[in-house]
């Protein structure tokens, strides 16, 4: 049916695309004081080793891999150090950049950020096999379904897929230098270093929670066990 000389508005198409990132879906839950039938306040932490790096300062990021070993950076010195779980050091690898934090991407392999770009390093060849260009200065890196997930200082929470290095911004997280971040049953955490805080956020990239105490002063690297109980390490205070 014809209104006046119109005869039609158009057609309207709606196409959808998948996301860079796949998530699974998380358990639904809600914040309790008690985890997995234990009370927050039972939780005890015990020493299994301990590892004498010998650097004093600016050592950003650090990862134990599989076979026991420990990767860590060294900001000064611009390498990407491996020490065996007796604390020898096996390997120091030049960086073209000074590394800030590194995830363990596969048994060869660790992806490192630095001032504008991350840097795939191959354990093999002890070498930079990749470099991906990033956007702005990125810290914290993590690693879910093959997607780099990194907190860059400008852009906030960014995802980076290791097939065909495609950058996503998630538009989520805190624009904020030296934050870090974790992914954990498809929940993202990371921190925020500014206004010092927690957040986590859902499969949605709606917000799930946030924690704010007097006491986080200084919140930098992050982890969640498979509890779900999230570790912040505090640079302001001793832990």
């Amino acid at each position: 049916m014809c209104t006046s000389d119109i005869c039609s508005f158009g057609d309207i198409a709606l196409e959808t695309k998948p996301s860079i990132i796949s998530y699974t879906t998380p358990k639904e839950h809600q914040a309790q004081i008690s985890i997995a039938g234990r009370k927050f306040d039972d939780i005890k932490l015990k020493l299994v080793a301990e590892f004498n790096f010998g650097i004093k300062e600016f050592m950003f990021g650090c990862d134990i891999l599989e076979n026991g070993n420990a990767c860590y950076t060294d900001f000064k010195s611009k390498t990407l150090n491996v020490n065996n779980p007796n604390g020898v050091l096996l390997h120091s690898i030049v960086l073209p950049q000074k590394p800030y934090d590194m995830v363990f991407v596969n048994d060869q392999a660790l992806a490192v950020t630095t001032k504008d770009k991350i840097l795939i390093v191959s354990l093999k060849t002890r070498s930079v096999a990749k470099t991906i260009e990033a956007s702005s200065e990125c810290h914290g890196i993590s690693i879910f379904n093959g997607n780099l997930i990194c907190s860059s200082a400008k852009e906030g929470l960014l995802s980076i897929n290791l097939d065909n290095d495609v950058l996503t911004k998630l538009g989520i997280g805190s624009n904020t230098y030296d934050s870090y971040v974790a992914v954990n049953d498809g929940k993202i955490y990371c921190t925020n270093t500014t206004c010092p805080s927690i957040q986590c956020y859902n499969v949605d990239k709606t917000l799930a929670w946030e924690f704010k105490d007097h006491s986080l002063l200084g919140p930098r690297g992050i982890a969640v066990d498979k509890t779900g109980v999230v570790y912040v390490g505090n640079q302001e205070v001793e832990i």
